[in-house]
């Protein structure tokens, strides 16, 4: 008999503690968002002639070109805002950056 009433608040402190545990909180740099793709980004840009880079250059996720206002850009989307930062520290020719929240827009010319 004791050790029945043992198992049974050993079962119950276990379906309390999975009822009241929490997640652990996403680490620091890592988010819970989706990333949109580069095609995406492209057209709320307004972005024209699209095409997609296969595979994407080095730390990027999905990465499209196009011409935006005449001008040449890459847009790529990134897992994180540090990738995101080394994809753009690894670009020699850049005039002009944008850059958001997991992607970026850069232009050379």
């Amino acid at each position: 008999m004791r050790a029945l009433r043992a198992a049974a608040i050993a079962i119950t402190a276990i379906a309390i503690t999975a009822c009241t545990t929490t997640a652990a909180p996403a680490p620091p740099g890592s988010y819970t968002t989706t990333t949109p793709t580069a095609a995406a980004i492209a057209q709320r840009f307004g972005a024209t002639g699209l095409r997609p880079i296969a595979p994407p250059t080095l730390y990027a996720l999905s990465e499209v070109v196009g011409t935006w206002h005449s001008h040449p850009v890459d847009i790529a989307t990134f897992s994180t805002d540090i990738l995101r930062d080394h994809w753009i520290a690894t670009r020699v020719y850049i005039l002009r950056i944008t850059r958001g929240h997991l992607y970026a827009v850069v232009t050379s010319d």
